[in-house]
């Protein structure tokens, strides 16, 4: 007798419908799928989530089922929560060759789009531990390639200063929750923040004055705030 669970076995048959053998049936599936996994919980269906996210980022999507597939992972990010989500597929946008045609699956910066339009809250205290490493390795990164005056370098700088904005991008939806060291991880952001507002540094003041927007409001509202 089998030990799996109906949950289990019905996301193992949606598995099976999304090789390549079932394409033309894919858009239906990933439609199936968002709809089915908004009914489990991280707690009780952790290790069914994030089994089904790796498979389901590692699918070679044709381009015109893009749109529901990343809705479909988008639904995982919500069900799932940054740290669930991000343990199972972790950003690493300086580990890999950004050469590489595949640079943007192994790096898992495919996911930034994605996370833009379907993050709708976050820990603050997440984004700071998070985050926060990935963008010190980026400018890092950026600033290495200006010191080396190599043929590339230049369009790669370029890239990573993409990659740096959209992960910013997502911070005015990690100041609208609360958060158990909320004033603690917007001390440290202050510093960030400040030049964007005073200089504008990557064109993200308005970003930056939103974020504080957030966290003002959030405040305002929340009857007792953490920290």
């Amino acid at each position: 007798m089998s030990s799996r669970t109906p949950k289990e076995k019905l996301l193992i048959h949606m598995c099976y419908l999304l090789t390549e053998r079932f394409t033309k049936v894919h858009d239906s599936i990933f439609r199936l799928l968002k709809a089915f996994i908004q009914h489990l919980s991280i707690r009780e269906d952790g290790k069914v989530l994030s089994d089904f996210l790796l498979v389901l980022s590692e699918i070679k999507v044709k381009h015109y089922f893009f749109d529901p597939w990343t809705d479909c992972i988008g639904a995982f990010l919500m069900t799932m929560g940054c740290d669930a989500f991000f343990k199972t597929l972790p950003l690493d946008p300086v580990g890999h060759d950004m050469n590489s045609l595949t640079y943007a699956q192994d790096s898992k910066s495919f996911l930034m789009p994605i996370l833009k339009r379907h993050l709708k809250k976050g820990d603050l205290e997440f984004f700071v531990n998070y985050f926060i490493p990935i963008i010190k390795d980026l400018e890092a990164k950026i600033k290495e390639y200006a010191v080396q005056n190599i043929h590339g370098n230049a369009l790669k700088a370029q890239k990573y200063k993409v990659i740096v904005i959209q992960i910013w991008e997502l911070l005015p939806a990690f100041c609208r929750y609360n958060s158990p060291k909320l004033t603690q991880s917007f001390t440290t952001l202050i510093s960030y923040l400040e030049p964007m507002v005073n200089k504008n540094v990557l064109g993200l003041r308005i970003l930056a004055l939103r974020a504080f927007s957030e966290i003002i409001i959030h405040c305002r509202v929340t009857p007792v705030v953490t920290d």
